[in-house]
Formats: C-alpha cells, structure tokens, sequence
C-alpha cells in the first residue's frame, strides 16, 4: 500500500484522536472485553507482533513488537513505558521474514485500510510472519469517520479463503483467528 501523506495525516489523526479511548480501556466494556480477547489469545508466547498498534495496544496485550505507519504510535507508546522494538511501515507488506513471531494481533486495522486486495494481502502477510494470528474488526457501526468498511461474516470468510481460519463474533467485534 502507498502510504501518500493524505493517509499517514489520517492515522496520525486517528491514532491521536482515539488515544485516549483506548488509555481508559478499563472504563469501557467493549474495549475492555476486546483487549482481554487478545490478550488471552496471545498468553504464553514470547514473541508478539502488533500490526497498526496505534498508541496503547502493545503494552496492553504484551506485544513484543508493534508496527504502524506514523511515528506518533511509537511516541505514545514509550510515552507508556513501552520498551519493545517498533517499526514503520505497511500491514500489506510486513517487513519480517516468515515466521518470525509466535503470534501476530491486528485489531481494529482492516476497516481502515483504502482497499478489499490490500485488506486480503494483509490477511496473507499476517500468515507469513506469525504462526498463529488474530484480527479484531467492529462487527457494528461504531461511527468512527475513518472507517472505510462495515463487514459481515461472508466479506470475512471470501478476505480469508483458503487461509483455514475461524471467524467469530463476541459483543461488537468480529475474531478473524488463525490457530
């Protein structure tokens, strides 16, 4: 994906905007339960990939490793007390060799993302870089202006074909897991 500045000015902007939201995860339900999802889904690896950490999300589940295409996610993030290695760059083309991470997180990322193949090619790369993976996405209109899709379980299930994954919803958010 090109990152033109139009889109890097848009997630600086969102990062930014919905920082605090996530900081008080504990005061929202939803937030809170989708955070414990990861969490648990991670639990016992030693190496995490976080894919469009945003600002707060690596130090939440424990992620070793966080990637983002502004550099404000890494400011908020050891603005946190987070020490892992951060990256630049784009979902669609992950800059690790296969296999690099015991777990990949990509939580509230796809909606975001400008197209359908970018969306598919981001599923592929989680499942290159990571032996297990999980993506997160509001299964509901949550009215985040960012937002470029709203998926049902059939735009999840033809994204991810051929990828032996499970999909589920639980609250507001739909799982993509790939076990």
């Amino acid at each position: 994906m090109e990152l033109t500045k139009e889109y890097l000015a848009e997630q600086e902007d969102t990062i930014k905007r919905n920082y605090q939201v996530h900081v008080s995860w504990g005061n929202n339900p939803f937030i809170r339960e989708r955070y414990m999802t990861l969490k648990d889904f991670c639990k016992g690896s030693k190496t995490i990939l976080d894919v469009g950490c945003a600002g707060v999300e690596p130090w939440a589940i424990g992620a070793t490793h966080a990637l983002d295409v502004h550099k404000v996610a890494e400011e908020l993030l050891r603005h946190n007390g987070w020490k892992g290695k951060f990256f630049i760059g784009s979902c669609d083309n992950l800059p690790f060799p296969d296999k690099s991470f015991e777990v990949a997180v990509c939580s509230e990322v796809i909606e975001h993302l400008p197209s359908l193949e970018i969306i598919k090619k981001t599923f592929q790369e989680l499942s290159r870089v990571a032996r297990r993976w999980i993506v997160s996405t509001p299964a509901v209109d949550v009215k985040e202006p960012t937002h470029k899709f709203l998926f049902t379980l059939e735009d999840l299930k033809r994204l991810t074909e051929g990828l032996n994954v499970k999909i589920i919803r639980r609250g507001i958010f739909w799982y993509v897991m790939k076990e």
